[in-house]
């Protein structure tokens, strides 16, 4: 989080050679199993300080939500700009394609 200013770490990443990517999807499989049933669950769950602590380094739960709503403040920013959302192909705003 110090060296990249974020938590979005990408699934296949690897950090000082252990697969940081593969593991936080795991903590992410295992913060849904807290609103599953026994029978439901293929993993245990996070606890509470488990959370807590994840949160705190600011990792994201809903991954394809956060990434929406960045894409949409992107695009609000390009409407503000231009004055209308007829993105043409190809473009880039703050470096991500819209």
């Amino acid at each position: 989080v110090a060296r990249e200013g974020h938590a979005r770490v990408p699934r296949h990443h690897v950090e000082d050679g252990k697969k940081l990517g593969i593991w936080l999807n795991s903590q992410r499989e295992r913060f849904a199993a807290r609103d599953m049933s026994e029978a439901e669950r293929t993993r245990s769950p996070l606890n509470d300080e488990e959370v807590r602590r994840l949160e705190e380094v600011g990792v994201v739960w809903g991954v394809a939500a956060a990434r929406w709503q960045q894409m949409y403040e992107l695009l609000g920013a390009f409407v503000a700009r231009e004055g209308h959302a007829d993105v043409p192909q190809g473009h880039e705003e703050d470096g991500k394609k819209l």
